[in-house]
């Protein structure tokens, strides 16, 4: 219980700093608040935030993967520890959560978290991101060229021709 207020301490303490601007402060109390307890997930949110407003999206995916690891981790043995305290109402639940389609036969939930789906889905787009932000991609070469490519309507004339193609045919 000690250790659970003073991380609640350190939150609140995080978060003044994070609204102050001083966002390493806020990251070095965060992280300390993991080495405390590790299942507070309103502490990889907030990380997750200043890794992305730092732009640092390697980081980010970093605390989104130890944060989704630590959320299974966590989640199997809490469920671990609820079968063994309550043997015949788990054995009960269990067989009923399976019939109706809410659990696969290994006992784990077919429906994840709702705060499970949201970090997987940013890991997701933040691997895509990062992926195309690697040499020899397209995307990098014209960004870092700085050419861009504009898109030119195509609009059919009374004669079949494009109006690109008649302006091009004048020129000539």
């Amino acid at each position: 219980m000690k250790n659970r207020s003073r991380a609640g301490q350190k939150v609140k303490e995080a978060r003044q700093r994070e609204k102050d601007g001083d966002l390493k402060a806020a990251e070095k109390l965060y992280q300390s608040v993991l080495k405390i307890n590790s299942d507070e997930h309103v502490v990889y949110d907030r990380l997750m935030i200043i890794y992305r407003r730092q732009k640092n999206s390697q980081k980010e995916i970093n605390i989104i993967k130890l944060a989704i690891n630590n959320f299974k981790t966590s989640y199997l043995e809490k469920q671990k520890a609820w079968i063994e305290n309550n043997e015949i109402i788990a054995g009960l639940s269990k067989d009923l959560a399976i019939s109706l389609g809410l659990m696969d036969k290994d006992g784990l939930p077919l429906n994840a978290d709702p705060l499970l789906i949201k970090w997987e889905k940013r890991l997701t787009l933040l691997e895509q991101r990062m992926e195309k932000r690697k040499p020899g991609n397209r995307t990098t070469a014209a960004k870092s060229t700085g050419t861009t490519k504009h898109k030119t309507k195509s609009i059919i004339g009374p004669k079949g021709k494009t109006e690109n193609q008649k302006k091009i045919k004048s020129r000539a």
